[in-house]
């Protein structure tokens, strides 16, 4: 019988032979442990799967989660800061959402919470300091009494 090399693995410090083990993140982990890692979903590393959190993306290491993602206000979700937006107040959103919940001002460009969008008679949308302006040119006295 040939000599058999045994390896310690570095999560549990069994013993297993040398065959039986995998070079995960220049550690030697044995085939049972290697079930507890993950391939991130942006860098590619294997990761404990503890250590993940589930994002739009796939499942993110806590590295690129803290580098890469938003949780958006609105659905609770992490999404990538590229596909995501922050409000006025410093609360973070993904586009759809974001869409969703603010319209911009047609006048001045601002954002406008949904419930706070006021309309004119071309059915612009205005925040109520344009929509009050009394020099608002797109803003005509209706009279809605039919």
């Amino acid at each position: 019988m040939e000599n058999e090399t045994f390896i310690q693995c570095d999560d549990c410090n069994s013993e297993v032979l040398e065959n039986e083990i995998e070079n995960i993140q220049g550690n030697n982990i044995c085939s049972s442990c290697a079930d507890n890692y993950e391939r991130c979903s942006n860098c590619g590393d294997e990761v404990l799967c503890d250590e993940m959190t589930e994002t739009t993306d796939g499942d993110v290491c806590e590295c690129c989660l803290n580098d890469n993602y938003i949780l958006c206000t609105e659905c609770n979700e992490f999404h990538n800061v590229d596909c995501s937006e922050t409000n006025n107040n410093g609360r973070y959103f993904c586009n759809d959402c974001y869409n969703d919940v603010y319209r911009s001002c047609y006048e001045c460009d601002s954002e406008v919470h949904i419930d706070d969008v006021r309309y004119n008679n071309q059915d612009d949308c205005l925040c109520d300091e344009c929509y009050n302006s009394q020099d608002n040119p797109l803003w005509n006295d209706i009279d809605y009494n039919f």
